[in-house]
């Protein structure tokens, strides 16, 4: 075992250092070459572009819903909690059983029991509802023409949201229910990661607000008179097309080390580093689901090359949109590349110090 174990985490390093590479060879060229990369795949009616912006966040999307429903199928009881924290911190010793026999333990036990299935549960149905909210929102814009704005507000979009979302979670409730303990123990530490990245993504936002970097598209509806009722820039106009590059005025233009000014012109000072290839990181989450189990095995390392593959889409397609430049989605791979692997070597940490497996199912 600890030989696959160690052969496992040298295959992983193996494959970061070609992911990190890769990217960090993108963002070394886009620091001088972004503006030009740009001009020249800018596209914003393009269908490949306008697809993956609608719905290739879904990685992020659904695994909230995923990751809350194995952890509520995979609750602990008090004195369980307390027993896996006290691998972590010996001073911390479960309860002996003389004293969680006791009526009030067992009444707080319950209790504790029941505040996880109501939280778990309610989690799990909102994580859902963030998938069913973009995905209903994007069916209607591209059935309709309707604006994102127009659409998400509507009785429809909501309704139509919260139906999905409750089906999904019954559905969700309904497989775990019937897993083995063996396969929800495996996905157990899984979803921890997976929440792990999760909780580090938003410092993207963080990133964003601070360099406040002017988005390509933005640019091009100012410059050719595409403007909000507030007299904004309005990129994201159906009537922004490629040949108008050449009237544009990139003044505003920042390298992705500079902090950026909206001038108050701008609507979208917000480009550097790129949520949506945040978020197309996670599904990298692929591979260690496949090494969790023997008979997937053999599909981790395809499934890392084809999760970077994707990861690259969802960039390009980015870049294509106007929406961000190739620094933005080359140092939101790296950055959320990074989250990720320094979460999988916490569970390795984890795992090392027998917190994982948190039940032992041998007995």
């Amino acid at each position: 075992m600890k030989i696959k174990t160690k052969s496992d985490l040298c295959t992983e390093l193996w494959l970061y250092a070609f992911y990190f590479a890769l990217f960090g060879g993108l963002l070394a060229y886009a620091t001088y070459y972004d503006l030009q990369v740009s001009e020249r795949l800018f596209n914003p009616q393009n269908t490949f572009g306008i697809f993956f912006e609608y719905f290739a966040e879904v990685p992020r999307y659904v695994l909230r819903g995923c990751a809350f429903t194995v952890l509520l199928f995979t609750r602990h009881g008090l004195n369980e909690c307390l027993e896996i924290i006290g691998r972590l911190f010996p001073f911390i010793r479960p309860l002996p059983p003389k004293r969680t026999e006791t009526r009030l333990f067992r009444t707080c036990d319950r209790i504790w029991n029941w505040v996880q299935i109501a939280g778990f549960g309610v989690l799990a149905f909102f994580g859902w509802k963030m998938e069913t909210d973009s995905l209903v929102k994007y069916i209607i814009v591209w059935a309709t023409g309707q604006s994102a704005g127009d659409v998400s507000g509507s009785a429809l979009c909501i309704a139509c949201s919260i139906v999905l979302a409750l089906i999904l979670t019954g559905l969700g409730f309904f497989i775990a229910s019937r897993a083995k303990k063996e396969t929800l123990n495996k996905l157990e530490p899984l979803a921890l990661l997976g929440l792990f990245l999760y909780v580090l993504y938003p410092l993207l936002n963080n990133i964003k607000g601070y360099i406040s970097r002017v988005r390509f598209r933005e640019m091009v509806g100012y410059s050719n008179g595409f403007l909000t009722a507030d007299g904004l820039s309005n990129g994201t106009d159906p009537g922004v097309v490629r040949d108008m590059i050449g009237t544009t005025d990139f003044s505003a233009f920042t390298r992705w080390y500079v902090r950026g000014d909206a001038m108050g012109i701008y609507s979208h000072a917000d480009s550097f580093p790129s949520g949506h290839t945040g978020s197309a990181v996670f599904i990298l989450l692929s591979y260690y689901l496949c090494r969790a189990f023997d008979s997937l095995r053999k599909y981790a390392v395809p499934c890392f090359f084809g999760s970077t593959l994707y990861i690259g889409l969802m960039a390009a397609a980015r870049i294509i949109r106007g929406a961000h430049y190739l620094s933005d989605v080359s140092m939101a791979a790296l950055l959320c590349g990074a989250f990720l692997l320094i979460g999988s070597l916490l569970m390795r940490f984890l795992t090392y110090r027998r917190v994982f497996p948190t039940r032992d199912l041998r007995g």
